[in-house]
């Protein structure tokens, strides 16, 4: 049987060959092309095999990517119709859920999701909390928390509901105005950085890992010079489209600047980790609505190393 991971990147797959492009199914996916053509690559690679021939100006399917497409189209389609039988059970999960989370993820993750939830499961009520503290469960009348860790690469083995891609991103001006073929650790000291700590405790340091790495995959741990600190997301992102530094950012929160060219990445050949998200529950056999809620989130996951 495939893993989750393949699964997910045939999807991906299929929506490059639909698309015709990997700037066209990052437009329909709602992700960076950086990340569309990553998972692609990654597909590729598990397979062994080239599926399309890309250049700046084309996109072809080879044999093989023709065949791939037919059959993993056919499955995620009636997928998608499985799941659709599913409609009629859901709404039958009524009652209240209440959820507490780091207010980063209450702001950026979260929303689109309860849009989801709600579409999926119209009768249970969910009310959220957004809270930097730490809570004990226990002695509350919260039924879940929702937390949120840092990670530069893949390695947990923990189970997560999300893994969420950072982005370092700046405005084109700033990311112009440095030498050609300047390098990452001399880019950041140029431009400065705009310090957000609810991304990492230690807000001092970039790490970067490198996308392609020669030899190894070693971290670079750069200097950050912190032009401004800031404790939330949103407020990090205003200052980056200010133009008063770079920002580490979830890519979610910067999708549509990047896509109408407002930020860009400050260097495409690194990736900057990610945030992971974590779920709590107070009860060993929490209610219904609990429950489905928490399923909900774990059916979003990316599961690591699968």
């Amino acid at each position: 049987m495939a893993s989750p991971k393949s699964l997910r990147l045939l999807s991906y797959f299929v929506h490059i060959a639909r698309a015709g492009s990997i700037s066209g199914a990052a437009a329909g996916l709602r992700l960076s092309p950086a990340v569309v053509s990553e998972a692609l690559s990654e597909l590729e690679a598990e397979m062994g095999a080239t599926l399309a021939r890309r250049t700046t100006r084309s996109f072809t399917l080879t044999a093989l990517g023709e065949a791939v497409l037919k059959n993993a189209a056919a499955s995620l389609d009636a997928a998608d119709a499985a799941l659709a039988l599913a409609t009629g059970a859901q709404a039958s999960v009524s009652g209240i859920v209440r959820i507490t989370a780091p207010t980063e993820l209450a702001e950026n993750w979260l929303p689109p999701l309860l849009k989801r939830f709600e579409a999926a499961y119209p009768d249970v009520r969910v009310e959220m909390q957004a809270d930097d503290t730490l809570l004990h469960l226990g002695s509350s009348p919260i039924d879940m928390a929702v937390s949120a860790g840092y990670e530069i690469a893949a390695l947990s083995s923990r189970r997560l509901s999300a893994r969420l891609p950072l982005a370092l991103v700046a405005t084109p001006s700033m990311i112009a105005g440095g030498p050609a073929r300047e390098t990452l650790p001399a880019r950041i000291k140029r431009i400065g950085v705009v310090g957000c700590p609810g991304i990492r405790q230690d807000a001092a340091e970039i790490w970067a890992l490198p996308l392609k790495p020669k030899r190894s995959s070693r971290v670079l741990k750069l200097p950050a010079s912190q032009r401004f600190a800031v404790d939330n997301q949103l407020v990090a992102r205003e200052l980056a489209l200010a133009g008063l530094g770079a920002a580490l950012l979830i890519e979610h929160c910067v999708k549509d600047a990047l896509a109408e060219n407002r930020l860009q990445m400050v260097d495409t050949r690194y990736s900057y980790g990610h945030v992971t998200v974590r779920v709590r529950m107070r009860d060993r056999y929490p209610t219904a609505a609990a429950r489905t809620f928490q399923q909900f989130l774990e059916s979003t996951a990316e599961p690591p190393n699968s």
